[in-house]
């Protein structure tokens, strides 16, 4: 009866801490993706505003051997590659934007991995081209990251981001 027991107190204590270790981890997830939004978004508008340091700080959100796959399809590899690529887009159709965004979900795939999405709109202050789909100057997006962590710091080493309408399919 005794070996029951205990049996059954280990048992108990193990799927506790399971279950507790669980929420952390969501809560955890659910933390490091608000930070990287409030980086992302922070260091964005500065950079469309032309502060030096907003490209310096968006390149932390990047592992150095991160991929960005862009809305039109282009692969950029490598952190640095993926900053110069918003440095032009800073400097020219996205001058003067302003980003905000939500976090839409947060799916954390193991200690070292998680899959981020983000909604995003971004008011721009120019005219955009016509393949980007806008509605008044507000082109919206979802980014997707894929963040993993080495030793204490998250980042993304994966994303996707795709522009969407919000106008209705005509039936």
């Amino acid at each position: 009866m005794k070996s029951i027991v205990v049996v059954a107190a280990a048992l108990l204590t193990a799927c506790t801490t399971a279950a507790r270790s669980g929420r952390s981890s969501y809560a955890d997830s659910q933390e490091i993706a608000s930070s990287a939004l409030k980086l992302f978004v922070d260091s964005w508008n500065k950079a469309a505003a032309g502060n030096p340091e907003g490209p310096t700080e968006y390149g932390t959100l990047y592992w150095p051997d991160a991929e960005l796959v862009d809305p039109s399809g282009n692969i950029s590899n490598g952190g640095p590659t993926i900053v110069q690529m918003h440095v032009d887009l800073w400097k020219t159709a996205f001058k003067g934007s302003v980003v905000n965004g939500v976090v839409r979900s947060v799916r954390r795939l193991s200690p070292t991995l998680m899959i981020v999405d983000f909604n995003f709109d971004l008011k721009v202050a120019g005219n955009l081209p016509p393949s980007i789909p806008s509605s008044n100057g507000v082109v919206k997006a979802h980014l997707k990251h894929v963040m993993e962590k080495r030793g204490a710091d998250w980042k993304v080493i994966a994303a996707q981001n795709t522009f969407y309408s919000d106008a209705q399919v005509a039936r």
